[in-house]
């Protein structure tokens, strides 16, 4: 099943996911962890007396802090969660557990590649060789045919995921963003 071709009670089904592990369950446990940090000892000099005295004077940030984490939490292991399989990646129920988290990165390897080629086109053609730049798109083309084959077929999307990243880094590294800008744009 490719990802624009998303069955509509699996739409419907990560319209519940989400919100409901994302929004509900973490800011549910910042709300009990804040219930159970008070009330605070006044008298209290240890670490854990502070926090509770902190939570017990800031309720908003502490709230916001906590519910953050938990969902720090809860998005690195989102591909173990109830329901994640079967609200699948990008749409896909098919993809095994063990490489959804390759999956997703595969789809965002493709959108930054294209982007790339796209934005710096010139600067590629100069110094990237004609040859390498028709193996990179290649293996792009390559891995877009695994991300939307049906059925979902594990060892040959594993294969050119790696060998569309090797190259992408290869012969586009040079216009990569690095994380520490990934990560600020993010923010």
């Amino acid at each position: 099943m490719a990802p624009d071709s998303v069955p509509v009670n699996v739409k419907y089904l990560r319209f519940v996911f989400w919100p409901l592990w994302f929004v509900l369950v973490p800011l549910l446990l910042a709300w009990l962890t804040m219930q159970l940090m008070l009330p605070a000892d006044e008298h209290a000099t240890s670490l854990l007396g502070k926090v509770r005295a902190f939570v017990q004077d800031q309720p908003v940030p502490a709230l916001i802090v906590l519910f953050t984490l938990f969902e720090m939490v809860l998005y690195h292991y989102r591909h173990s969660l109830p329901l994640a399989g079967t609200a699948g990646v990008a749409g896909r129920s098919d993809v095994p557990q063990d490489l959804r988290r390759d999956y997703e990165q595969s789809i965002a390897l493709l959108e930054e590649a294209e982007s790339i080629l796209k934005k710096y086109n010139r600067k590629i053609e100069r110094r990237v060789p004609s040859s390498a730049r028709e193996e990179l798109r290649d293996a792009l083309d390559e891995l877009r045919e695994r991300i939307e084959q049906e059925p979902f077929d594990a060892e040959a999307f594993t294969g050119a995921h790696e060998l569309a990243a090797r190259l992408t880094n290869r012969h586009l590294r040079h216009w990569q963003k690095s994380e520490f800008r990934e990560y600020a744009e993010s923010i």
